[in-house]
């Protein structure tokens, strides 16, 4: 049986309706339409304008992208070997809901691994940031999107000015090397300058953040009986399971 494997990647989620996200495919092969239709699919599941471009764009051949209800997605059951989802559940009005239904698409002894948010535990100034943020979100959801973009620029230089270009400083310093891995957002010291931007973007416009410690997460992998789990720090929980043979 040749393997499928499924992503979700953010779209706004709306707290009153059902999260509808894009999600990318990558099949095993090139499919044709009758292929498709085996799978409870159309020709045309590419819709949502630049995102399927840029999606298709990597392997125009073998991968389709299919925005649909979260809950409902056009996929038989029992149907991928494996999912990942990426800055979509922590966006969600009930992230762990959506997590528990991804894993009914998931075949038995396939596997799932989730990004989720940290919440941030005795750091007192990623704390503070993150309820400044918090607060002007509350603002900024309201804006049209063209606003919203224009204030990520301005964001994103703040976080360089004042975190990541002080952090590649003091790394550099002996004495200061314990203070600079503590520094927040210095891991955009090794991104691209559009990736803190888009960053911010998404912070300012999603309406919904949930933020989670290791615990939590390990509560959700844990009561969903997934087999072989994990829970790793990556700027955020990188949670990882495998689905057993016999699942109720």
């Amino acid at each position: 049986m040749p393997k499928k494997k499924a992503s979700t990647s953010t779209k706004k989620a709306a707290a009153k309706k059902s999260p509808e996200v894009v999600m990318w495919l990558r099949l095993p092969k090139p499919m044709k339409p009758a292929e498709l239709s085996k799978l409870g699919l159309k020709g045309d599941v590419c819709f949502g304008g630049d995102t399927c471009i840029a999606a298709t764009s990597m392997n125009a051949e073998a991968d389709l992208v299919v925005q649909a209800d979260l809950h409902h997605p056009p996929f038989p059951l029992e149907s991928f070997d494996f999912i990942y989802s990426i800055g979509v559940l922590h966006h969600l009005p009930d992230p762990e809901a959506a997590f528990q239904n991804l894993l009914r698409y998931l075949k038995p002894g396939g596997e799932i691994q989730i990004y989720l948010y940290w919440q941030p535990e005795r750091r007192s100034i990623k704390s503070a940031l993150l309820s400044a943020v918090n607060s002007v979100r509350s603002l900024t959801t309201r804006l049209p999107r063209w606003a919203v973009h224009g204030l990520a620029y301005p964001s994103a230089i703040a976080a360089f000015v004042f975190f990541v270009w002080p952090y590649q400083l003091m790394k550099r310093v002996p004495a200061l090397r314990g203070v600079a891995s503590n520094m927040p957002m210095r891991q955009y010291a090794v991104l691209p300058f559009r990736v803190c931007v888009n960053d911010q973007l998404d912070r300012f416009s999603a309406p919904i953040e949930n933020r989670y410690t290791k615990t939590e997460v390990e509560a959700w992998l844990s009561s969903a009986g997934l087999k072989k789990f994990q829970v790793i720090p990556n700027f955020g929980w990188l949670g990882t399971g495998q689905k057993p043979e016999s699942y109720a």
